[in-house]
């Protein structure tokens, strides 16, 4: 029989799958909701406003989180190993990144956009540096380079020999250190939350001073 640790860790698992669940129905249903407002709806404010492939592309960006990244996590929770293999592995693993990193520079590039119209307002279109289209192809074209490294650093390995779990799974453990782990988790923590505030704080910033 499973010991009393093993029984409170998979409670857990099953506390962490239910939340994953209500948190993909609330954003599943916000997101659908946008996307029928600003595509379907019947304002036309909301259909020829400027900055609608980049809040399109957030929606979508958010659904594919949803759809992709919410049921692989809660799958994993809920096996404890991974039984998906070498090529679901990396694959998982690099659109777990891109799309995330995806979805940060879109916002970013939504405060961008609405600084640049702020205060540039004669320099600002399509075909400027910062027009809508160049900086959503700038954030896919950065989020896809930035996750390439996952294609390589993931692997499936089993459990270190001695430990009592015999279980596989896909991590770094057998190609990234312990220093090179939290290296490379930093590094990409800037790109995902710290860059992107601070993007942020100083379009609004300068809009407010």
């Amino acid at each position: 029989p499973p010991s009393s640790e093993w029984q409170v860790l998979y409670q857990s698992y099953i506390t962490r799958v239910a939340a994953l669940l209500v948190v993909a129905v609330l954003a599943a249903a916000c997101n659908v909701s946008v996307l029928y407002f600003v595509l379907l709806g019947k304002s036309r404010d909301a259909q020829n406003c400027p900055r609608l492939p980049l809040i399109v592309a957030l929606c979508v960006v958010d659904l594919l989180i949803v759809i992709v990244i919410i049921p692989h996590d809660a799958i994993w929770h809920l096996t404890v190993t991974w039984s998906g293999g070498v090529v679901l592995c990396k694959l998982l693993q690099f659109l777990k990144m891109q799309l995330t990193l995806l979805a940060s520079f879109v916002i970013a590039s939504l405060s961008i956009d609405r600084s640049a119209n702020i205060l540039f307002p004669l320099s600002c279109g399509d075909r400027s540096l910062f027009g809508v289209n160049r900086l959503l192809t700038y954030c896919i074209f950065l989020s896809v380079a930035l996750s390439a490294p996952q294609l390589y650093v993931f692997r499936v390995a089993s459990c270190p020999t001695g430990s009592e779990c015999d279980a596989e799974q896909c991590t770094t453990m057998t190609t990234l250190s312990k220093q090179h782990a939290d290296a490379y988790n930093i590094f990409y923590a800037w790109w995902h939350f710290f860059l992107p505030i601070i993007v942020v704080t100083l379009c609004y910033g300068s809009i407010v001073i």
